[in-house]
């Protein structure tokens, strides 16, 4: 049990040092206090050696307990707790009737419910998946099973992930038993009857834009576009990319169908491309689409930057 700081004192305010060797004869009065033990201390000590009319107190950090021998003639005392000052009853057991809160119908019940509140921590919680989310090239299957497990900060009073099933709020792991090759999200959410916490992993699928230098060529086709020495996989084509284009080549972009590029930016000034058409690419996954090819219309132009807006 932690150090408690024991007083007891009488109207002057002075108190009388008190540890676990007091006895009536060795009373000493004091103007400041001592840290001298423990509550169980106190509880230990003779109350007959207290004198009538003083009270003890006894603080923990900022919570004040306050035993009070009550006088009388005969010099023999009752004590009891009282929490910050004095009163016929012990603090907690003290009842009363709150119309807005009915629930809270004595003074511990009242406190309790103040501390949990001024102590109160929200719920947070953490996913995480094997195989692990992230961004995948079209065509990649994602085998199941894929097992979920995660974590929160305190004990919570429901909880769901998406799409599996879950025993109770105390199971902290999960399995999803279905591949997985398209955008998926799972989603775990969790409450403590008060607030809700949330947190996800995912699965996202794109196709790759290609891009670097190269000679004109007769046919362009999936080698060619495999064969360019950058790729990013991104559903936007908007970007900045940089080329080295050594004499006699171009720069090339390689792009999904569904993207167009019109113009491009090299060197802060607006300049167009060649578009040399569609070709149908396959990637290593195996998958199979459409991709359009540009380049530029200069030759032999070095180190560049080019931004596509």
């Amino acid at each position: 049990m932690s150090p408690f700081l024991i007083k007891i004192e009488k109207e002057t305010k002075m108190a009388i040092n008190v540890n676990s060797n007091f006895h009536l004869g060795s009373k000493t009065f004091l103007d400041s206090r001592e840290s001298v033990g423990t509550l169980d201390d106190l509880l230990a000590l003779d109350t007959n050696i207290i004198p009538n009319g003083f009270e003890c107190y006894v603080e923990e950090l900022d919570c004040k307990y306050k035993y009070h021998k009550d006088y009388n003639e005969v010099g023999t005392g009752n004590w009891k707790l009282k929490i910050g000052g004095s009163g016929g009853d012990t603090a907690e057991n003290i009842a009363y009737v709150n119309a807005d809160y009915s629930q809270y119908s004595n003074v511990d019940l009242a406190l309790d419910a103040l501390f949990a509140k001024v102590y109160y921590v929200k719920p947070t919680c953490s996913l995480s998946a094997s195989p692990t989310g992230g961004t995948f090239e079209m065509g990649t299957t994602i085998t199941a099973p894929i097992t979920f497990t995660w974590t929160t900060n305190k004990d919570i009073t429901t909880q769901t992930l998406s799409d599996c099933i879950l025993a109770d709020e105390t199971v902290r792991t999960a399995t999803y038993d279905i591949d997985i090759s398209s955008d998926k999200t799972f989603t775990l959410s969790v409450s403590d009857g008060e607030n809700n916490a949330s947190s996800s992993v995912s699965y996202k699928f794109m196709n790759n834009v290609f891009w670097g230098s190269a000679a004109a060529a007769d046919a362009y086709d999936s080698t060619f576009v495999n064969a360019l020495s950058n790729k990013k996989l991104t559903n936007s084509v908007k970007g900045t990319y940089s080329f080295n284009v050594a004499d006699g080549e171009y720069g090339f972009w390689a792009v999904p169908s569904n993207m167009t590029i019109s113009t491009v930016w090299i060197g802060g000034f607006e300049v167009t491309v060649d578009d040399l058409g569609t070709v149908s690419y396959t990637n290593a996954q195996g998958y199979t689409r459409d991709y359009k090819l540009y380049k530029t219309g200069k030759a032999s132009l070095g180190v560049i930057s080019a931004e596509i807006k």
